[in-house]
């Protein structure tokens, strides 16, 4: 496209083009069909994104809709017959909305111009096709476009439009107190004229419709798919501002509103020739196709100009069948091959020498990416061991979530289904799941809040959903052992789900019964638990006789609580004891009174997490400890040894003999 203008010798030459190429195209129906197809397409491609770029409206949308005719006549007539209205019947019905919009604003003292414009067919044709959607869900066949002075009175138009119209709130949007990223401001309504239907109305003030048509957000550069080149937009500001200005005043023979001379024109004519194609290089691909890029490009430039993965992988290049490095910069005509490694990336140095825009934003973008993915992988091992360390299968719960009805897997009922983790992201305010790992990664919040509200949510949706567990409403109800998980069988049936519940943590050697759970697999219980009672009670059938299997190296975590003789040595007496037996010790935690009064008894408390294999070996340790002081241990709710109550009684006893005996004896 730039070449063909770069060809052209005076500026004058490309309205003489574009006018030429719009006759040939309204006298194309006498050419055979291949010689259409060509033309057509050259002219889609070229000139009338040409006359799109200069502001050239009417010759670019007769052009685009001409091409559209001869390379998609079918859905160009298809089209043409669901408007079921000429363009000037369309035209009359927006002059009668414009004259009453008129009358409305003169009466309420607001100065505006408002004129409108009928949607051309290849639009239409092209915003079906880009967004997906049918004819009838395209709102916008026509547009009005109201400019006043000052921003009070575009919203005073807004409010005379919408009196005199019902309008669609789903359709509004204020880019006047919320402009776009480019700086565009308007405010944009769609209204529902009866006996037309939907219109589209813009209004904006004087200079922002200045700002609009020559500044960042120009119609073209908001439209159009893809990014934009600063240099180039500005280059092509001037080149509108020219043609504005001999319209105005004519290319010769009058002052321009800023009153240069003619000679002053021709001057500024040669300079923005000169100065808006000199800085581009036009070079060849290996298949022979014309790639532009600015001046002082390299070979990663154009690399990534052919294709994203391209640039990533780039390693080297050959110009004009010579190797270069990376930042070779590339002249007008150089053949141009990059060589390929897969498994590869770029590297932070080509941002120092790339030039391009779009170089630099996808070399950035690929490291943003590869950040991220490092901290979702950070997150997802956080959340893991945080899991863990709540005794929390995060397996097990996602089992249940998707076993959960499809009803009690959305936010709201008029919400999608979706997985645990994405509710519990979107309860957070995160869109996904991966923004919720990249948080946890990142530090931004702890992976414990995010296991408790999973937990949380996965318990709401059974109770809703009557799946719920009745004694074990929480996971910490069982303790989630993945690496030690209790082994028994029913009737010899093995290779079943079992838990050892946490209310009686039975051990191999207990007399067990397992209770069927909904969802969660069989709760292994002793038999003299006091759930149990409870549970035949009310479930009698998902209560079920139990028998332990011989298992080797398995090991079962037992909180035991110990009250002995605080003495100096007692804890190493303990740990040794354990040592002897073959316990190991998970976790320890003292609470000693001080040794002030020599001669009384003290007792101290110590909590121990420990490993035990079964029954027998608890026995054992537990025979061995009276030696040691201890007068009292208790663990699965139940007391094994309790000596502190004879201790108690007798000091008791003593107490009161002295109480008896009479002073003095």
């Amino acid at each position: 496209r730039r070449m063909v203008v770069a060809a052209a010798k005076d500026l004058r030459v490309l309205i003489i083009k574009l006018a030429d190429r719009l006759h040939n195209m309204q006298t194309l129906y006498a050419k055979r069909r291949p010689k259409q197809i060509k033309i057509a397409r050259e002219t889609e491609v070229i000139y009338a994104k040409l006359a799109d770029r200069l502001g050239i409206w009417r010759i670019k949308w007769e052009m685009e809709d001409l091409a559209f005719r001869y390379l998609e006549p079918e859905a160009y007539f298809e089209i043409e017959r669901r408007v079921a209205k000429t363009r000037d019947e369309r035209m009359a019905e927006i002059d009668a909305a414009v004259g009453r919009i008129r009358k409305a604003l003169g009466e309420e003292g607001v100065e505006a111009e408002v004129y409108g414009r009928p949607k051309h067919l290849y639009s239409i044709y092209n915003k079906m096709r880009r967004q997906g959607i049918d004819f009838d869900e395209i709102y916008d066949l026509e547009a009005i476009r109201i400019i006043t002075d000052t921003v009070w009175h575009c919203y005073k138009a807004l409010y005379i439009v919408h009196s005199l119209w019902p309008h669609q709130p789903e359709h509004f949007a204020d880019y006047i107190s919320n402009p776009k990223a480019n700086g565009y401001r308007s405010i944009h309504t769609k209204v529902v004229v009866p006996g037309h239907g939907p219109m589209e109305i813009q209004i904006r003030t004087a200079d922002m419709h200045r700002q609009a048509e020559y500044g960042v957000a120009a119609h073209w550069r908001y439209k159009d798919e893809g990014g934009v080149d600063e240099t180039f937009a500005h280059k092509l500001t001037m080149l509108r501002k020219l043609f504005d200005m001999a319209r105005e005043s004519g290319p010769v023979s009058l002052p321009d509103q800023d009153g240069k001379s003619a000679e002053e024109v021709e001057e500024f004519l040669q300079e923005v020739q000169s100065s808006l194609w000199d800085e581009e290089v036009f070079v060849f691909s290996p298949k022979g196709e014309v790639i532009d890029l600015p001046k002082g490009a390299t070979v990663v430039d154009f690399a990534y100009r052919i294709h994203t993965e391209i640039g990533h992988t780039c390693i080297g290049a050959r110009v004009n069948r010579r190797m270069v490095p990376l930042d070779f910069q590339l002249h007008n005509g150089d053949q141009v091959e990059i060589i390929r490694q897969r498994n590869t990336g770029p590297s932070r140095d080509w941002l120092k020498f790339v030039q391009t825009a779009a170089a630099r934003n996808r070399i950035r973008q690929y490291f943003r990416q590869k950040e991220r993915d490092t901290l979702i992988e950070r997150g997802q091992q956080a959340l893991e061991q945080e899991a863990e360390r709540q005794r929390v299968d995060l397996k097990e719960l996602y089992r249940r979530d998707r076993e959960l009805p499809a009803a009690h897997r959305r936010r709201h009922h008029d919400q999608p289904v979706e997985e645990l983790l994405t509710r519990v992201a979107r309860r957070r305010s995160y869109n996904t799941d991966d923004d919720l790992l990249t948080a946890i990664g990142d530090g931004v919040i702890s992976a414990e809040g995010v296991v408790r509200q999973m937990v949380l949510d996965i318990e709401e949706a059974s109770r809703a959903a009557g799946l719920a567990r009745p004694l074990e409403p929480e996971p910490s109800d069982v303790i989630d052992e993945p690496r030690r998980e209790a082994s028994a069988s029913i009737q010899g049936i093995t290779n079943l789900m079992m838990r050892r519940s946490k209310c009686c943590l039975p051990l191999p050697g207990d007399e067990i019964v397992g209770y069927i759970t909904r969802g969660a697999g069989i709760a292994i219980h002793r038999v003299d638990c006091a759930n149990v009672r409870h549970l035949k009670e009310k479930e009698a059938d998902r209560v079920v006789p139990l028998n332990w299997e011989q298992t080797e190296h398995m090991l079962y975590d037992v909180p035991i609580e110990i009250r002995a003789n605080d003495r100096i040595g007692l804890l190493r007496d303990l740990t040794q004891l354990m040592s002897d037996v073959g316990v190991n010790i998970l976790k320890i935690n003292t609470i000693s009174p001080r040794l002030h009064k020599a001669g009384t008894d003290h007792l101290a408390t110590i909590r121990m997490s420990l490993e035990l294999v079964d029954r027998t070996q608890l026995e054992q340790l537990i025979r061995r400890m009276p030696p040691l002081g201890v007068v009292k241990v208790t663990l699965r709710g139940q007391v094994f040894l309790d000596s502190e109550k004879g201790t108690r009684g007798r000091a008791a006893r003593r107490a009161g003999s002295r109480r008896r005996t009479p002073s003095g004896d």
